[in-house]
């Protein structure tokens, strides 16, 4: 864990722009989401709106884990409920 945050500080820029990197697919999503909606409820109204809410899920667990990630609370799946010592 300090080795990680050692390289965060010493790569700041590119942790920065990694960030923002996610934040802009986010922010893209959302609008993908609604014209690929428009688009397919012509075919099968149904299936858009599940996949409209596939992509709306995505999106809101994604800004969670972005949220997290900038808090400095990231876990590795592998260390969940473990104490570090």
């Amino acid at each position: 864990m300090a080795q990680t945050a050692a390289n965060m500080i010493a790569h700041e820029r590119l942790y920065r722009l990694g960030f923002s990197a996610a934040v802009v697919v986010v922010v893209c999503n959302l609008p993908l989401g609604l014209i690929l909606f428009e688009l397919l409820k012509v075919v099968n109204q149904r299936l858009a709106l599940l996949a409209l809410v596939f992509i709306s899920v995505a999106v809101s667990e994604r800004v969670a884990r972005s949220a997290g990630e900038s808090a400095g609370q990231y876990r590795c799946p592998g260390n969940i409920g473990r104490q570090s010592s």
